[in-house]
């Protein structure tokens, strides 16, 4: 039988930014702005991997001594501009469909200072925080809303509630950012619409209340802040506690699982992880910082599946690959995949080489990790917008590591890495809120600490990845056998990627 795909409509919306409130208050000179960034033609995992978006920018606004920013979408639209507020089309299934990919508006808080007297064109904004809201669940609800109001002709809105984690300078809350979301009509320039809502405080206009739209349902306090927790469908962080295979280490920090990981059905990417690895590290160059919803990463878990099974289709792939398990340079050059391997940039090493007669000499896992911190230290200090990303290779493997200025992420397509039993992709998040401990003996209440910080993230790779295979390689090393191969489960290499585009420009 034969499934028919639900016919699908446009639908005209304007979003625009209204109020922000939490951001740092009484900083002298302070202002802020919101980027907003929209899905255009081409599908969700278009989307993702090659970056297909609309984006806009408001007007920059002062930073109120209470921490709040307001744009007057109202003086806006009265002055004829639509410096606030960013109209495009959303197309709708027939009914809304769970589990599928957001299409979504990415909202991004710009946060910077003024001189004073020279003008605004010497403002310098940072990007601090990212959210999003769901253009579809929008969209339906006021479109039901005006079916049981009779009010098919009149434009309809919502006042949207936006949590957004925001950091500067060791400095995070939990700021508000309030979105009017309005449909429009489709054949209507964008002039032509009714005033949307302001929330420019006033004691004879009361705020309206706000259609809470919050794709996170709860909050979860570490050591480092809070982390919200999304809900089942968007996916979210949540602090846990980890114990390493040995069962000698003890980890907290942030975890994301995907619903999926590479061998579910609906991926069918048993041996597929060098093409996922591709696909991923494509969408977080394209998409940062966001990183992806549980629906993406989904998504992008199922499209490097796909990816490597049409390798496996080919012949030529197999004969060199009987196994399946494809190496990096033959995914880059075979696939449609948008990133390249920098090899200037790129590092092999082993865990503690200096203990292996074989391995004397070679570069060790612990002096990879002083060029990535050294980088990570260079984008906090000079390039905080920036993010490193590394397509990570150790023990027939792959996962990818996002190096950014005051955190690491390991995103991993195998549930298995994490731990046993575990089918889920997982993200991991390395930051100031991260601890890691010695499990405890019987006689202590509280095991050591052995590292804060996104240090843990080093430390994760070493003992909770490379610790037992270490072990087992130095017990063969002790006993003297000289057919051992250690470097085939030591030997670990970071693939420095770029995209494409930015490869091509430099040569």
């Amino acid at each position: 039988m034969v499934e028919r795909r639900a016919p699908r409509r446009r639908c005209g919306v304007r979003v625009g930014p209204t109020r922000l409130e939490g951001l740092p208050a009484a900083w002298a000179g302070a202002v802020a702005a919101v980027k907003a960034k929209w899905p255009v033609a081409g599908g969700g995992i278009s989307q993702m991997i090659l970056g297909r978006w609309g984006r806009g920018v408001t007007s920059v606004e002062p930073v109120a001594a209470d921490g709040a920013v307001t744009w007057d979408a109202t003086a806006a639209a009265a002055a004829g501009g639509e410096a606030n507020r960013f109209r495009f089309d959303v197309e709708l299934a027939a009914a809304p469909r769970p589990g599928r990919p957001e299409r979504g508006v990415f909202f991004s808080v710009l946060y910077g200072f003024q001189e004073q007297g020279r003008g605004k064109d010497l403002v310098k904004l940072e990007e601090i925080g990212t959210a999003m809201i769901s253009l579809e669940e929008c969209c339906w609800e006021m479109q039901l809303q005006q079916q049981q109001q009779q009010k098919r002709g009149a434009p309809h809105q919502q006042l949207v509630v936006v949590p957004i984690r925001v950091r500067k300078d060791g400095w995070a809350s939990d700021a508000i950012l309030y979105v009017n979301v309005e449909l429009v009509d489709l054949n209507s320039p964008s002039e032509n619409i009714s005033r949307t809502v302001s929330l420019r405080e006033s004691k004879t206009r009361p705020i309206p209340t706000p259609t809470m739209h919050n794709n996170r349902k709860s909050s979860l306090e570490t050591g480092g802040g809070t982390y919200q927790e999304d809900d089942e469908a968007i996916g979210g962080w949540e602090s846990r506690e980890l114990t390493s295979r040995d069962g000698e280490t003890k980890l907290k920090t942030a975890v994301f699982f995907a619903s999926i990981d590479q061998r579910d059905d609906s991926a069918g990417g048993e041996s597929a992880c060098t093409a996922l690895v591709a696909v991923l590290a494509a969408a977080l160059h394209a998409n940062h910082p966001t990183m992806p919803t549980r629906p993406e990463l989904d998504a992008l878990i199922r499209d490097g599946s796909s990816e490597w099974r049409r390798l496996c289709d080919d012949d030529a792939h197999m004969a060199l690959f009987p196994n399946r398990h494809f190496d990096l340079d033959t995914v880059l050059a075979a696939s449609t995949a948008t990133v390249a391997v920098q090899l200037d940039r790129a590092f092999v090493g082993f865990f503690q080489p200096e203990s292996f007669a074989s391995l004397s000499g070679a570069m060790s896992f612990d002096d990879i990790w002083r060029e990535i911190a050294a980088s990570a230290d260079a984008i906090a200090a000079g390039e905080p917008g920036r993010a490193d990303v590394y397509i990570v290779s150790w023990n027939d493997h792959f996962f990818v590591l996002k190096v950014e200025g005051d955190c690491y992420h390991v995103i991993d397509t195998l549930g298995e890495r994490l731990f046993e039993g575990c089918d889920k992709a997982y993200m991991l998040r390395f930051d100031a809120s991260s601890e890691m401990r010695l499990s405890l003996s019987p006689e202590e209440e509280e095991g050591e600490v052995i590292v804060t910080g996104k240090d843990c993230c080093r430390e994760f790779i070493k003992r909770f990845l490379a610790a037992i295979p270490l072990r087992e390689e130095l017990e063969m090393e002790k006993k003297g056998c000289a057919d051992a191969a250690p470097h085939r489960r030591l030997q670990i290499e970071f693939h420095f990627t770029v995209l494409k585009q930015q490869e091509q420009a430099t040569r």
